[in-house]
C-alpha cells in the first residue's frame, strides 16, 4: 500500500498490488501464531488460513462487543467473508481446523438441546393433565351452581406456569437461504455464523431476493417477517458471521447472472474477499504433525464462547485509543477522498463506503480474541487497516464488475485499432532502443464521430456513452483532439497525462503506464521527437 501526490494536493491511496505480501499481526499474538502454524502445516495459502480464522474469531465474539467508532457510530464484532478457491485448495481443510472448537461446542449444545426437550415434554405432559384436571373440577363446580372464584384463580396460576419451549444455543450453519436462516434464528438463538466451503446456497439466484436480509443482519438491524399463515418474526439486535468459500466458477456464474443486482444492492460491498494463489501441485508430502498454535486458537474460542452461554451477557462497548482514534480520522478521511471522481473508488463507492466499518469490525475482534482489556490500540488499527485495503485489492479484481465507461472505452479503442489494421494509412509504427530497452511507436488513426456513429459498436451509438469513452481517452492522453477531427493513439500523445492508465482506470485494450517509456532521442537524432513508446517485452522482442 502506499501514497502518492500526484495529480492532487490530497494524497491518493494505492491499493497493494496482487503480488506484494500480506500484513503479519504481533508476533506471538494468537492469531498470528495459529496463522502462520496453518499456513506452513496444512500448506494452504496465508490469505485463506488468515480469513477463515477472522471467520471464526468474528463467529465467537459477535455476541460478546460492540465496537465504537471515532465519530461515536457503533458498528458489530460481525464479519462477512469470503474466499474464492478451487477444487483441490484444502478449503475444507482449513475450515475444519479453525472451527473445530465451535463444532465441539455446537455438538455439546445439541446434546444439551435434546436432554432440554426431552425435560420440556414430560413437563408438558403433566401440566396438561393437571390442565385437565382444572378444567374437569370448574366444570363440575358450574353444573352445580357451587362458587368457582378460587378453581379460575388456580386454573389462571396454572396456565401461567405453562412449560415453554427450550431455545437452545445453535450458532452454526451450513449452506441455508437467507429466509430459512432468519426463522431458524429466531427459533434458536440470535447470534448465528453460515460457514460452509460450497456456498452454493447463497450464490444462487434463488436467493437474490432474499439477501436484503443479511444487508440488514449485517448492519445490526432488527427483522421482521411478516407471514399470513402464522406469527410474524421479530427477529431482534442480531448477529451474524458469513464465513463462507466458493469456486471461481460459481461467483462467476453468480456475477455473470445476478451480479449487477448484487451489487446495486449493497451486498456484495459488504464482503472481505481474497482470491489466494493456487498451492495445488506445489505442496510437499509431508505429515501435519500436531498443532499447538492451532490448539491454542480453539481453547480461546472455547473460552469466548462459554462466556455467551453462562447467561447472556450485555453486549460490552470498546473504543480506539486516542492516537488509533486520530489516525482512524485520516483513514476515514483518505477513504472518503478516494470516492471523488476519477479516483481508486469512484465507480465503487457502496464498497469504499463500507471500508471503515470492516476495519473498525477486524480491529476489535482482534482486540476482543486477544484477551486485551483496554482500548484498541494503534498498533491493532494499523494492521486492521493494511488487511482490509489487501481485501479491497481482491474485490475490486474478483467482485466489483468493470464500470460502464471502461468497458464502452475499451470497445471503442478496439474499434480505432482494428480501424488502423485494415488501414494504416502513413501511420507506422517506428522502433527505438534506450535504457536498455527495446521501444516501439503506438499505432495511430484520425476518426470523425461519424464513424463511430455509423460503424462502431452498439453502445457508441449512444452519445452520453460515446462522449465519456472519448473524454477519458484525452484525459489519459490517448486522443488529442483537432477541429472536427480526432487523433488516437496506441502510445501516449501528451508529455502528462491527466489519469494514468493502471491506476484510476484499467483499459485491457491499451497498454499500461507502466508499460510506456518516454523517449528522448539523442541530438545526434533531431528528426526523431520526444514522445512516449511502447515497452516491447524481453520475451517478445522486434528482430
Amino acid at each position: 500500500m502506499s501514497f502518492s501526490s500526484e495529480g492532487s494536493s490530497a494524497s491518493r491511496l494505492a491499493l497493494p498490488e496482487p503480488s506484494e505480501e500480506w500484513p503479519h499481526y504481533q508476533e506471538g499474538s494468537l492469531f498470528q501464531s495459529a496463522v502462520i502454524e496453518a499456513s506452513s502445516r496444512l500448506q494452504v495459502p496465508r490469505p485463506m488460513a488468515m480469513t477463515v480464522a477472522l471467520g471464526a474469531m468474528s463467529a465467537a465474539c459477535q455476541t460478546l462487543v460492540n465496537i465504537k467508532q471515532p465519530l461515536d457510530h457503533y458498528v458489530q464484532a460481525s464479519l462477512m467473508l469470503l474466499s474464492i478457491a478451487d477444487s483441490g485448495e484444502r478449503k475444507t481443510t482449513v475450515e475444519k481446523r479453525f472451527f473445530k472448537a465451535l463444532r465441539d461446542w455446537q455438538h455439546e449444545m445439541q446434546t444439551k438441546a435434546e436432554e432440554d426437550e426431552e425435560k420440556y415434554l414430560h413437563e408438558q405432559e403433566i401440566w396438561k393433565i393437571e390442565d385437565a384436571a382444572l378444567k374437569a373440577e370448574l366444570k363440575r363446580l358450574t353444573k352445580k351452581n357451587h362458587p368457582s372464584d378460587a378453581i379460575k384463580e388456580r386454573l389462571e396460576e396454572h396456565r401461567n406456569h405453562r412449560p415453554r419451549p427450550p431455545r437452545h444455543h445453535k450458532l452454526l450453519y451450513d449452506d441455508t437461504t437467507p429466509q430459512a436462516l432468519i426463522q431458524l434464528m429466531y427459533r434458536h438463538s440470535a447470534s448465528a455464523c453460515l460457514v460452509t466451503s460450497e456456498a452454493n446456497s447463497i450464490f444462487s439466484g434463488r436467493a437474490l431476493g432474499e439477501i436484503h436480509h443479511l444487508n440488514t443482519l449485517w448492519d445490526g438491524g432488527d427483522i421482521i417477517v411478516d407471514r399470513v399463515t402464522s406469527p410474524s418474526i421479530l427477529l431482534a439486535n442480531p448477529r451474524l458471521t458469513l464465513s463462507l468459500m466458493a469456486q471461481p466458477s460459481v461467483i462467476h456464474s453468480f456475477l455473470s447472472k445476478r451480479g449487477e443486482e448484487a451489487r446495486g444492492m449493497g451486498f456484495l460491498a459488504r464482503f472481505l474477499v481474497v482470491r489466494p494463489q493456487k498451492m495445488a501441485g506445489k505442496r510437499a508430502t509431508q505429515a501435519i504433525g500436531d498443532l499447538p498454535h492451532l490448539d491454542a486458537f480453539n481453547q480461546r474460542i472455547r473460552a469466548l464462547l462459554d462466556e455467551t452461554t453462562n447467561g447472556t451477557p450485555p453486549h460490552r462497548i470498546i473504543e480506539f485509543t486516542a492516537d488509533a482514534a486520530d489516525q482512524w480520522r485520516v483513514y476515514h478521511q483518505q477513504i472518503e477522498n478516494e470516492m471523488a471522481p476519477d479516483r481508486l473508488y469512484t465507480h465503487h463507492t457502496e464498497h469504499a463506503s463500507k471500508l471503515m466499518d470492516n476495519v473498525s469490525r477486524v480491529a476489535g475482534i482482534l482486540h476482543t480474541f486477544e484477551g486485551k482489556d483496554e482500548a484498541i490500540s494503534l498498533e491493532t488499527l494499523n494492521f486492521a487497516y493494511l488487511l482490509c485495503l489487501r481485501y479491497s485489492r481482491d474485490f475490486l479484481d474478483n467482485l466489483a464488475g468493470e464500470p460502464a465507461i471502461v468497458t464502452h472505452t475499451n470497445l471503442l479503442v478496439d474499434f480505432l485499432l482494428d480501424e488502423y489494421d485494415a488501414n494504416p494509412g502513413h501511420f507506422l509504427p517506428d522502433t527505438q532502443y534506450a535504457d536498455g530497452l527495446t521501444l516501439r511507436s503506438g499505432r495511430q488513426i484520425d476518426f470523425v464521430l461519424s464513424r463511430i456513429k455509423q460503424y462502431g459498436p452498439y453502445p457508441l451509438r449512444n452519445n452520453s456513452n460515446r462522449n465519456a469513452a472519448i473524454d477519458l481517452l484525452i484525459r489519459m492522453g490517448h486522443v488529442e483532439q483537432r477541429h472536427n477531427r480526432y487523433r488516437f493513439s496506441e502510445s501516449i500523445l501528451t508529455s502528462s497525462p491527466v489519469i494514468k492508465n493502471g491506476e484510476t482506470y484499467t483499459l485491457r485494450s491499451l497498454p499500461l503506464y507502466h508499460e510506456q517509456y518516454y523517449f528522448k532521442p539523442s541530438r545526434t537524432n533531431l528528426h526523431v521527437r520526444s514522445r512516449y513508446m511502447i515497452i516491447v517485452p524481453v520475451d517478445n522482442g522486434i528482430a
